[in-house]
């Protein structure tokens, strides 16, 4: 697999782990938790792989000469810092929403039917409260908004690639005959 299949990989687990979260919020309490930790793990391999400066994958920060001659390729970077700015805002508050030791217990129940003979007796959709049923009525809206401004910044990205990118579209959908281009870190 090429590694820029591979970044279209993290970028589509990345995409499609935080729609399927935010379609779930409403309904899907544990469900949703467990698709806001995919978000997370996804988010720490990218930061992962672009601390350790993998070959062939796009940084994340823009380049020295992006930022001396601003142009779309800055606007395009400017545009993923701010998702991915979002995705962690959304992932931070969403975790500070819940016990995550009352999750983590929950899975080890369903996945060992033994360990659930040890289970305190609260039912499966208490699993995004606090400790002792609590809510906290502000973070739930700030995690709300900062997901909504997220999905806002997503189709602001889909949008900049139709208007901008049109053709690496096509060379990703295999439509034109041309493959996207290999992404090569700048010099400087």
């Amino acid at each position: 697999m090429s590694l820029f299949n591979r970044f279209r990989l993290l970028h589509w687990l990345l995409a499609g782990s935080f729609l399927l979260a935010y379609v779930t919020a409403e309904e899907e309490g544990l469900l949703h938790a467990w698709l806001g930790y995919a978000v997370i793990a996804v988010v720490a391999l990218r930061v992962v792989l672009w601390i350790v400066r993998l070959r062939g994958l796009p940084p994340l920060l823009p380049s020295t000469t992006m930022l001396r001659q601003p142009g779309v390729g800055l606007l395009g970077r400017l545009l993923t810092l701010a998702l991915l700015a979002g995705i962690v805002g959304s992932s931070v508050t969403g975790m500070m929403m819940v016990d995550n030791a009352r999750l983590l217990t929950l899975a080890a129940a369903q996945a060992v039917p033994a360990a659930h003979a040890d289970d305190d007796g609260h039912e499966s959709d208490e699993a995004g409260l606090l400790p002792g049923g609590e809510r906290n009525e502000w973070l739930e809206e700030t995690h709300e908004a900062i997901a909504n401004g997220t999905l806002l910044l997503a189709g602001l990205h889909v949008a900049f690639l139709l208007a901008f990118r049109r053709q690496m579209i096509l060379g990703m959908l295999g439509i034109g005959g041309s493959q996207p281009p290999a992404v090569t870190r700048p010099q400087g």
